[in-house]
């Protein structure tokens, strides 16, 4: 997950970007930039009218190396992949492929992008200008969400098993060297969303319970090299804390939760401490 580079200077502001469900904060994907003044412009960013409309569904927003916010459109056999300004401005789009949700690489040259159905998807890795597909998964099992480390050599995603557990792999760029890497109790619930911290070293995920009787969900932490697995702000009520996101300097994580009464942004330190609620009804944010 790309984080943007500081810019320097004495104005230096921080944003988010945002996925609206509704007009309401519905996931989180970060990218907290730019350390300085805090969250008081983000209220603006949640009212400014939506720069592209369009019946497609958008996918989780997130910050390319230039600065830029990049997101990408679905429809049922397509997505488009397109960049704009944080202010809404200079809408392009850069590329499509014949897939779901795709991710660009750090470099700006690769992309993956998920294929088949929901219950046998996989990945496809592909150059955006001068397209080779390569699967780089394989067809037996289900893959959700792949998300590029910040060298972009390896890249970390979810895979559903023929027992429908859900656990967190990684693998090198070009789909070699697959290992799971969560080996979390499945009583905690299924592991998904992971994105990697600025340093390549860790992990953070999602880990939840979800079905007709139980929706609950923490955030996780998990370090790469003992394998060692953290889980934050642990809670006993049924709150869904999902879609985490590193700050630059991988001291803090946003998320996205619902423990205000309906899903807001919050943020916290990366060991679980200092819970805040950025978005929402609670006016200032304060710490928890």
């Amino acid at each position: 997950m790309a984080c943007i580079p500081d810019a320097g200077g004495a104005t230096r502001k921080r944003w988010l970007s945002l996925h609206l469900e509704r007009r309401q904060a519905y996931c989180v994907h970060l990218h907290a930039h730019w350390l300085g003044r805090g969250f008081r412009d983000l209220r603006r960013w949640h009212r400014r009218e939506a720069a592209y409309e369009h019946k497609e569904k958008k996918n989780a927003p997130y910050w390319n190396k230039e600065g830029l916010i990049v997101f990408s459109s679905d429809d049922e056999n397509a997505s488009r992949l397109f960049t704009i300004q944080r202010d809404g401005s200079q809408l392009r789009q850069i590329g499509q492929v014949p897939g779901r949700n795709p991710k660009l690489a750090p470099d700006g040259e690769h992309l993956i992008y998920a294929t088949g159905s929901w219950t046998a998807s996989r990945l496809i890795l592909s150059e955006l200008h001068n397209p080779h597909p390569q699967q780089i998964t394989g067809s037996d099992s289900a893959v959700w969400t792949g998300w590029w480390s910040k060298d972009g050599k390896q890249i970390a995603y979810a895979l559903q098993n023929s027992a429908h557990e859900l656990h967190v792999w990684v693998m090198n760029a070009d789909g070699s060297n697959q290992r799971q890497i969560t080996h979390i109790a499945a009583g905690e619930g299924r592991a998904q969303w992971p994105v990697w911290s600025p340093d390549g070293r860790r992990l953070a995920l999602q880990v939840g319970r979800y079905s007709k009787t139980e929706n609950t969900s923490h955030i996780w932490i998990i370090d790469l090299t003992s394998g060692s697995a953290v889980k934050l702000a642990a809670h006993e009520q049924p709150f869904l804390d999902e879609t985490p996101a590193w700050f630059p300097d991988g001291k803090r994580i946003a998320f996205q939760s619902d423990r205000s009464g309906r899903m807001a942004i919050w943020t916290m330190n990366a060991d679980g401490t200092g819970l805040r609620q950025i978005t929402g009804s609670q006016s200032p944010a304060t710490d928890k």
